[in-house]
């Protein structure tokens, strides 16, 4: 008497490499989409600055090549790394003293293009699009190459 039960399963003969790639260019596609999604927009520059770099057998690079990239993700000045405030030439805090030598004032434009003067800033407090980008991206490549592996053979015809 026989109690060994056999079940055979008919699995789709794949090349590995091809899987491999399939599932890069996957996650590659919806991160770089999703890091743009969540990019802050003022002018466009920063979203339109994502590339995929280097690329090997296990992973790509994705990047962006703007100089402030950096700065909005770990933030500025009192918010940033330093923890101190952004001040003009000249203009420099000793404890809770403000020590003023011939300062000169940072200068930009408002959004409505009217000009600012100021000695210090506060700075820029840390933005979160890049994580919030990759993790929608990774939710979304899972979420897609399960849709394609569930795919039944007669649907992919």
């Amino acid at each position: 008497m026989n109690d060994r039960v056999e079940v055979q399963i008919d699995l789709p003969e794949a090349n590995l490499d091809d899987l491999r790639t399939l599932v890069l260019d996957v996650f590659r596609g919806e991160i770089l989409t999703s890091l743009k999604d969540h990019s802050p927009v003022d002018k466009g520059y920063l979203r339109e600055h994502w590339y995929e770099g280097d690329r090997n057998s296990n992973s790509v690079e994705i990047y962006n090549n703007t100089i402030y990239a950096l700065w909005l993700t770990r933030g500025t000045g009192l918010y940033g790394p330093h923890h101190t405030p952004i001040c003009a030439t000249g203009v420099q805090f000793a404890g809770t003293i403000m020590a003023i030598g011939k300062p000169k004032a940072l200068h930009w434009k408002d959004k409505s293009g009217k000009d600012v003067f100021r000695r210090c800033v506060k700075g820029v407090k840390p933005m979160t699009f890049v994580t919030d980008g990759i993790t929608e991206g990774v939710d979304n490549a899972v979420a897609a190459l399960q849709g394609i592996f569930n795919e039944s053979p007669q649907e992919a015809s």
